[in-house]
């Protein structure tokens, strides 16, 4: 919060809609799974083909990138916000599988334009040597806004509709957008690469890839397990993501200050091996609980991307950073477009088992590779 009242006050308009935004977004997150399980009533194959619809605007940031680099930030912004209410809004009247893959494309086109943008902004005022605390501080403004929303559904649930919570996701976007149109053109980075396919970001890309391959298969499927395999009802799946959302709240910042301490390399290490016997947990569990558990540790071990954040931060130029992140977006997702699918025909085949343990087999793979990490930025930046 101290951050928060010490900042210019573009910061904290930024701050602000960013915080409205994500506010609505966690009441989607909240509600999604169990909408898709008891409306939908979708199956592991096309869930598996849903999330390969929703991650695919990610695989395509690098064009939208490209497209919006004669922007301003403040442009792209609004932008992605109206985008996103539109396809929120059509939730309200879907007929089935194919438009909820349709309109999920939609919104996704809008918010994977805002994840970046905001992260990129905010860090763009970080004092040397505190991108780390300036990245905290952005991904604790993104968990309190989804603890709000997530809470809201906790309270509420059963007291309103499936389309009425997504009316009121779709409606909050637009004061997310007008906030930001207070915000001068000339905030953020206004002359920007269009293009950031350098040498210098190749370990970052790789990983972000391995990242998207991991996260995708949690996010997909581990509420999915809850919901489907052991009749999770949506009160119980908002207060879990409540739960990891205040630790998001809390653990970001201090990610950030131990990255700007010990430095990335360790912290990536360190979460990559004990994430492997998270997926050992949800791949032979028949404990909810224990399942329970799996999901918050997994949550917890995911701070450590916000080190792929000031990672790429040390090794880019002002000009390069909005672009940069942009690219490793369309990185990460390309494996996003393609792990839901492959997850859900292995489920459907095999079993829920078999798609955590590749995912398992991931993680190890990424612990190795994350010793390209520099341990000290300043020299690879120096010679980049």
């Amino acid at each position: 919060m101290s951050l928060f009242t010490k900042a210019p006050k573009n910061l904290r308009l930024v701050a602000a809609a960013s915080f409205v935004v994500m506010f609505a977004f966690g009441i989607y997150n909240a509600t999604y799974y169990n909408f898709i399980t008891e409306v939908i009533k979708i199956n592991p194959s096309d869930l598996g083909r849903l999330e390969a619809a929703r991650e695919l605007p990610g695989l395509l940031m690098v064009f939208f990138g490209i497209i919006t680099s004669r922007f301003a930030d403040r442009t792209t912004g609004i932008l992605s916000a109206l985008i996103a209410a539109i396809g929120f809004s059509a939730y309200t009247r879907l007929s089935g599988v194919p438009s909820l893959m349709l309109w999920t494309f939609v919104w996704s086109i809008g918010m994977h334009m805002w994840f970046p943008l905001q992260t990129s902004l905010i860090i763009s005022f970080a004092p040397k040597g505190e991108e780390g605390r300036y990245a905290g501080f952005s991904s604790s403004v993104t968990a309190a806004a989804q603890v709000g929303g997530m809470l809201l559904v906790a309270l509420a649930a059963g007291r309103l509709s499936y389309t009425e919570w997504y009316y009121l996701v779709a409606g909050l976007m637009i004061p997310g957008a007008a906030l930001l149109a207070f915000v001068p053109k000339r905030v953020g980075s206004p002359a920007r690469d269009s293009l950031a396919l350098r040498k210098k970001f190749r370990h970052y890309y790789v990983l972000t890839f391995l990242e998207g391959c991991r996260k995708q298969v949690f996010i997909t499927f581990a509420v999915y397990v809850l919901t489907r395999e052991f009749h999770t009802p949506l009160k119980i799946v908002a207060l879990l993501m409540l739960i990891n959302n205040i630790a998001n709240t809390f653990g970001y910042p201090l990610t950030g200050k131990l990255a700007d301490r010990i430095g990335e390399r360790l912290i990536l290490q360190v979460s990559y091996f004990l994430l492997i016997f998270v997926y050992l947990g949800y791949a032979f569990s028949k404990n909810v609980w224990v399942l329970y558990a799996m999901y918050i540790l997994d949550n917890v071990f995911y701070f450590s991307t916000l080190c792929l954040t000031t990672y790429v931060k040390g090794i880019a130029t002002r000009e390069e950073l909005l672009t940069a992140m942009s690219t490793g977006q369309t990185f990460n997702h390309l494996a996003a477009c393609i792990v839901p699918v492959a997850g859900g025909l292995a489920w459907a085949k095999f079993g829920y088992s078999y798609t955590f343990m590749a995912s398992m087999l991931i993680v190890i793979f990424s612990c190795f590779y994350a010793r390209h990490v520099p341990t000290k930025l300043g020299k690879e930046a120096a010679g980049a």
